[in-house]
């Protein structure tokens, strides 16, 4: 278990540490879909705190699909969808 808690933690560490990064970037920025945009995070936080919530009870199974969203949900929201304010910067 400690294996499982110590990658749950680093994913979200890094996730909040690019949310707070990039939600500074939109106050200097014109993007017009901050809002949007800002919802998607908020999502984001609530799913992970679900998943931090029930990890001690997930089996092996349930750890890899719950790694595995966390993995293309930030490689996806990385690469597609921050790109989209880019142009504002």
């Amino acid at each position: 278990m400690a294996v499982k808690h110590i990658i749950i933690n680093d994913l979200i560490k890094y996730s909040e540490y690019h949310f707070i990064t990039e939600e500074k970037l939109f106050k200097n920025s014109k993007y017009p879909f901050t809002k949007e945009h800002l919802k998607i995070h908020t999502e984001f936080k609530e799913k992970v705190i679900e998943f931090q919530n029930t990890y001690k009870e997930c089996s092996h199974k349930t750890f890899i699909e719950m790694l595995t969203f966390l993995k293309n949900w930030l490689i996806g929201h990385i690469l597609n969808t921050d790109r989209e304010y880019l142009p504002y910067l």
